[in-house]
């Protein structure tokens, strides 16, 4: 009998012990990300994706996300300024030179707004250098067009492609 009474009082013991620990709380992050990656909404057939989409380039280890479309004033006039946002995903640095002024066309005929550089307020110049695994850099890119024309319009950088209306583009 004695044997089966110390197993009941080690089994006892090992419930409590597992009980308590059930009852300790999940470790939780420190911050929060940077940015949730939100889930796109990406149209694999015709590899496009929706304004708010953020895009994965399949070149090179990079996600571009837009973050604002604005009417601003430049040097140059009234112009919509496209605001990108490059994360290097990979772990190699990515080359400035990767990116490339984006191109915009909008209306039923796909007209194109035409890209400028306004290096006095910083528009159209490109990266600022490489950008090292895991970091961000910010791009503002101008077109000569009113973000009210926008409503059918294609924004395209390399092989990434958004297709959608921009004139109500808020995030």
């Amino acid at each position: 009998m004695l044997p089966v009474r110390s197993s009941l009082i080690a089994l006892a013991a090992a419930a409590a012990v597992l009980t308590a620990c059930s009852a300790d709380p999940q470790p939780q992050p420190t911050s929060p990300p940077v940015m949730p990656q939100e889930q796109p909404n990406y149209d694999q057939a015709s590899g496009v994706y929706k304004p708010m989409d953020t895009a994965v380039s399949s070149k090179v280890d990079a996600e571009v996300t837009i973050l604002a479309v604005d009417q601003e004033n430049t040097t140059y006039g009234p112009a919509t300024v496209f605001t990108f946002q490059i994360l290097n995903t990979g772990n190699q640095l990515l080359d400035p030179f990767l990116w490339s002024s984006p191109d915009v066309t909008y209306g039923p005929a796909g007209q194109p707004a035409e890209w400028f550089v306004d290096s006095g307020a910083g528009l159209g110049m490109g990266l600022n250098g490489p950008i090292p695994p895991g970091a961000r850099q910010t791009v503002r890119e101008p077109f000569k067009v009113a973000k009210a024309d926008l409503t059918e319009a294609v924004v395209s950088e390399g092989s990434l492609v958004w297709q959608g209306d921009f004139s109500t583009f808020a995030r």
